[in-house]
């Protein structure tokens, strides 16, 4: 949490009893709120680390089967949060469990909602969001939730930020045969949104896990009217790297030809010439191999410069709304085809009789 300054930190399938979180947090020296079902078996378990400046704004915590936690955060009478953190059954089986615990979720929102809270849910949902929205018939049971979250007026936050949010994944399988995909999320309603500043996917550096974990940076004195410290200031200062293609080819050092040199000797060293195509997930292994080395090659071979962002640029309500209600008419278009589809077939199938 200290390495990228973060202040909340959910976790799922902790496999963490009360008893073991307890000594956990004692010798961790952290404050955190777990839930784990003795019913439940391996396999589940959720928490939540929160730092001790925000610790005291939790006004109450409340956890659900082993599968779900939520804290209320209250800043002041009018800025109040529900933070909920999930961790959702993996096997389709077990469709009661699940849809009991999509059904508990949507009240769980609803209640905030009717409480003049915002939401922000996070966690590892187990289902594919993309599938759902490149889906021709959307209306399989197991996508119900993110129908909920959208009804609710959530937003998925990584592609609000990100433009390439199509390349950005959080669970890698153990089975090299099986795609990568983004199953971990943070969906937040629209005024928690206008307060962000940035959400994407960092690596787990100290836990063993094929997981990645999504982040969420929000600006704290738009949040809870205050400056924190300047921990959070540190937050703003966003740098991403310009190449100056303008700069080549002024020096021996920094030449086009150096950098195809070097290109082409990066992509000997990892053999990518050699790497067999078999199945479609190769070639998503295969370009994330190329671009790597691309970038890598890049960095020390085109002139570049670091570029901090020191102004937050919040995005704006009406923008994020109009969002939503391009995203709400594709369902609707969605699931109008979906209806015709099926006429047409029911059509067809009679015609054959």
């Amino acid at each position: 949490m200290k390495d990228h300054n973060i202040d909340i930190y959910g976790l799922s399938e902790t496999n963490c009893s009360e008893r073991q979180a307890k000594t956990w947090q004692h010798q961790l020296g952290v404050r955190g709120y777990f839930e784990y079902s003795q019913l439940g078996g391996k396999g589940q378990g959720v928490g939540i680390i929160i730092d001790a400046k925000f610790d005291i704004f939790v006004h109450k915590a409340v956890g659900h089967k082993g599968r779900i936690l939520y804290l209320d955060l209250y800043f002041s009478d009018k800025r109040k949060l529900r933070l909920i953190q999930v961790y959702l059954n993996a096997n389709q089986k077990e469709k009661p469990q699940i849809e009991a615990l999509y059904k508990y979720i949507d009240d769980t929102i609803s209640d905030a909602q009717s409480r003049d809270m915002e939401v922000i849910i996070m966690g590892d949902f187990n289902i594919n969001y993309r599938k759902y929205l490149m889906a021709f018939i959307n209306n399989k049971w197991q996508f119900s939730l993110f129908r909920t979250l959208e009804s609710r007026r959530l937003l998925d936050t990584i592609p609000i930020f990100n433009d390439n949010d199509k390349e950005m994944y959080t669970y890698t399988p153990a089975d090299s045969n099986r795609q990568e995909s983004r199953l971990d999320y943070i969906w937040a309603s629209l005024p928690m949104l206008e307060k962000s500043v940035n959400s994407t996917v960092i690596e787990n550096d100290h836990f063993d896990t094929d997981h990645k974990t999504i982040t969420l940076s929000l600006d704290t004195i738009q949040m809870i009217g205050v400056s924190l410290n300047t921990t959070n200031q540190k937050k703003k200062h966003i740098k991403r790297t310009v190449f100056q293609y303008d700069e080549m080819d002024k020096d021996d050092e920094y030449t086009w030809e150096n950098f195809s040199t070097q290109l082409d000797l990066e992509i000997e060293n990892t053999l990518m010439k050699d790497f067999s195509i078999v199945k479609p997930c190769h070639i998503n292994t295969l370009w994330d191999m190329f671009r790597q080395t691309f970038m890598r090659v890049a960095k020390s071979r085109i002139v570049n410069k670091q570029v901090t962002r020191n102004k937050v640029k919040t995005i704006p309500e009406k923008k994020l709304s109009v969002y939503f209600d391009l995203r709400y008419i594709i369902n609707r278009i969605l699931e109008t085809c979906s209806i015709l589809n099926a006429s047409a077939t029911i059509t067809y199938s009679v015609s054959a009789k």
